[in-house]
């Protein structure tokens, strides 16, 4: 009897879960103060055209195959992106997650860690089995990633350039206090690569070391994946401080000679993910006098690149600071180090891209290559 109970209970509560959504819309129509928020920016999508007649049968065909499969693509996106209650179920769920459940919404993509900080969630590039030591690099592509970078090193110095590599630790691995997830105490992917490269690999740039000695301070933000002024203000130091050894004449912008600007009533990119209101703070690094100017772009981004990034792939600046010529490979990080590092050099060519083109290099003639790419993309060189 009470086995039986105990289901009928079960059953009741699955049904006023179900019923949730449907009585939350309901009740938004009839009374529109009740109606969930709009929580995402919607875009419409235009249906397809219609298929492109050819000379011949084949073409025909061909044209006709591809176009089919294409107009699925585009209908299969439009119904996702314009489903009309997408944005009340959305906002139903995440109800449902936070203030009744008390759980993260979204845990694949964000979730929250100690004291209300935000951190990137497993479905970017498994980053956090990476960096809490779950999961490991076989010796295999651990070699090759080793192999690649001293390739790299190797091909600059047989054309005179130096060569450097610069990993970006995550949040998570310079503020391990604010995490919800124990490490594993086994390596993770981006200390398994520093390992490997050995103990003076001569082409690293270590900026975890120095980050993780100062991690008391605001270095990364808490509702952003990325550094604060002051975390990039380090790791630029870091990074001018290894370069001066080979190229002295490398500009170093002094604190005195840096700006830490604060934007109010911003929004970070964890929290653009649970679509909440624009009420953050974050701080950005800029030069206190910029002396750079803007150039035209030279490289052609390849075809295999993100199209949302082919117009910022290349960003070109010279500063008359002296005669280097540094060509960097970077991706979202390098953004907040861009404004000092365009003064630390006489020519700079930043390239949103961590796949060497030695083509490009071989044309632009540089002095010096930096690799930069965050933790989590590191098992992607």
């Amino acid at each position: 009897m009470r086995k039986t109970n105990f289901h009928h209970c079960v059953l009741v509560l699955a049904v006023i879960l179900m019923a949730i959504p449907a009585s939350y819309f309901i009740l938004g129509k009839l009374f529109p103060s009740l109606a969930p928020p709009q929580l995402e920016v919607r875009k419409t999508y235009q249906k397809p055209e219609r298929p492109v007649d050819s000379a011949s049968i084949m073409g025909q065909l061909t044209l006709l195959t591809r176009s089919i499969q294409s107009q699925v693509r585009q209908f299969d996106k439009e119904y996702r992106i314009n489903f009309p209650f997408r944005s009340y179920l959305l906002g139903t769920y995440q109800f449902q997650k936070e203030t009744l459940l008390r759980a993260d919404p979204y845990p694949q993509k964000v979730f929250e860690g100690k004291q209300n900080w935000l951190f990137i969630g497993n479905s970017f590039n498994n980053t956090v089995y990476e960096s809490i030591g779950v999961t490991q690099l076989p010796v295999q592509q651990l070699l090759r990633i080793k192999h690649k970078l001293e390739g790299y090193y190797a091909w600059c110095k047989r054309n005179k350039i130096r060569f450097y590599f610069m990993p970006v630790p995550e949040k998570q691995t310079v503020f391990a206090r604010f995490y919800p997830i124990r490490p594993t105490g086994q390596l993770s992917v981006l200390q398994q690569v520093v390992v490997a490269l050995g103990p003076n690999p001569g082409f690293l740039i270590n900026v975890s070391d120095t980050l993780c000695r100062d991690a008391r301070k605001a270095l990364y933000a808490p509702t952003d994946t990325h550094w604060t002024g002051l975390g990039a203000y380090i790791a630029y130091s870091t990074m001018l401080n290894t370069i001066k050894l080979d190229f002295p004449a490398a500009r170093l912008l002094k604190p005195g000679e840096i700006t830490l600007d604060t934007a109010f009533n911003t929004q970070g990119d964890l929290s653009k993910m649970l679509f909440r209101p624009k009420t953050d703070t974050l701080v950005f690094l800029n030069p206190a006098i910029t002396k750079t100017t803007k150039l035209h772009q030279k490289i052609k981004p390849p075809k295999t690149r993100n199209q949302n990034f082919i117009e910022v792939y290349e960003q070109r600046h010279s500063s008359g600071a002296n005669k280097l010529k540094a060509m960097i490979y970077r991706d979202s990080f390098f953004v907040q180090l861009a404004t000092c590092t365009n003064e630390s050099f006489g020519e700079t060519i930043l390239l949103w891209d961590f796949r060497l083109d030695t083509t490009a290099i071989k044309a632009e003639k540089p002095d010096i290559v930096i690799l930069e790419c965050a933790e989590r993309m590191v098992d992607e060189l």
